[in-house]
């Protein structure tokens, strides 16, 4: 009869079957328990040779582990730097870092350079030195190229001044007209100077045909500008053509060479008053009080005339009848202020003229 050959699922030991004879099937029994026993002393022996689930162990019966722990630092160690095998802090001072060179770390002060960018964003800023800045210089041909919306300030060497570029072009920047008896050189359109010997003031002016002048600048009401402007001064860019114009020695004060001191002391007044007193001549005619003053005389018929109170007096005048018509009797006289000047002409005659003061 065929055996039905029944197995268990997991180590495939011989099972009976029911429609086995039970001869068969005891033999099967037999062998599958002879397995199970194999298995369960296998087992035995295995967990025998394990430790307790709850042990312990000492460092020595754990090879290796008391070496493994011996090249270990402790809990809470400390390093200095100067125990890490790439820093050597050989002539560290307060305030300086470590700096990698050579692949190695080492003590070094901050420079530029070790700052991206730095030295670039300095070139664009302008230096100082003390309490002031230090303004960039040059000469005329060094200018820089300006743009329309750039405003740029430098002092050009070549015109010895400040100057500026206002969007469109260079101009001088200056705080005031120089003072000499010779014009500055160099010299741009519009700088001013004034002349201390003739005090006047002129503007340097270059024209449509590139050629320069110094222009003078003065009022209508000055003596000595009429006269520059009568001789044609006033319009020379040189001032030795205008001393050789005007037949001047080298001071380039005095009018006319050889002059007498006289004429010296005319020349060099400095105010129109000054050159009246030189000359002698008398005060300039006004209605105002003062030096110049003229007043108009009429008397009473028959009265004489005290002069104005002040100063010292130029008289002149004429009778004048009671019938409006001129006697032909007229004087002139030099009075010091209130004294008297003309006697009484007589009763039917009046004085009628004018007193002017001269000093």
């Amino acid at each position: 009869m065929a055996i039905t050959d029944n197995r268990s699922p997991n180590r495939d030991y011989l099972l009976p079957h029911e429609d086995n004879d039970l001869t068969d099937d005891v033999l099967r029994i037999i062998s599958a328990f002879t397995a199970i026993d194999a298995d369960v002393h296998s087992l035995l022996a295995s967990v025998s040779a394990r430790a307790l689930l709850s042990h312990t162990h000492s460092f020595a019966e754990v090879p290796g582990l008391q070496t493994a722990l011996d090249g270990k630092s402790n809990v809470g160690h400390l390093h200095t730097l100067s125990s890490l095998t790439d820093v050597d802090t050989t002539g560290a001072a307060a305030g300086m870092f470590l700096k990698r060179i050579a692949g190695g770390w080492v003590p070094a002060n901050l420079a530029i350079v070790d700052t991206g960018g730095l030295q670039t964003a300095l070139d664009g800023k302008v230096p100082l030195k003390g309490s002031s800045i230090v303004v960039p210089r040059g000469n005329t041909a060094g200018r820089p190229t300006g743009t329309s919306t750039e405003s740029l300030f430098r002092y050009n060497t070549t015109i010895a001044g400040w100057e500026g570029w206002d969007g469109e072009k260079w101009g001088k920047i200056s705080g005031g007209a120089p003072t000499s008896e010779t014009p500055p050189s160099p010299a741009q359109n519009g700088d001013f100077w004034f002349h201390s010997g003739l005090g006047v003031l002129f503007i340097h002016y270059v024209d449509g045909d590139g050629d320069a002048n110094w222009i003078s600048i003065g009022s209508a009401s000055d003596p000595l500008f009429n006269l520059l402007r009568a001789n044609n001064l006033s319009d020379l860019a040189s001032p030795d053509t205008a001393l050789t114009n005007l037949g001047a020695n080298a001071d380039g004060r005095d009018i006319v060479k050889n002059a007498t001191a006289f004429g010296a002391s005319l020349a060099k007044s400095a105010t129109a008053a000054a050159g009246r007193a030189v000359a002698g001549a008398p005060a300039i005619p006004q209605s105002g009080a003062g030096v110049g003053q003229v007043v108009a005389i009429q008397t009473a018929f028959g009265s004489g005339y005290i002069a104005p109170s002040g100063g010292t007096w130029f008289i002149w005048a004429s009778t004048f009848s009671d019938t409006n018509s001129w006697s032909g009797n007229s004087t002139t006289v030099v009075v010091a202020g209130g004294a008297s000047a003309l006697a009484g002409p007589g009763g039917t005659n009046r004085w009628v003229g004018f007193a002017w003061r001269i000093a």
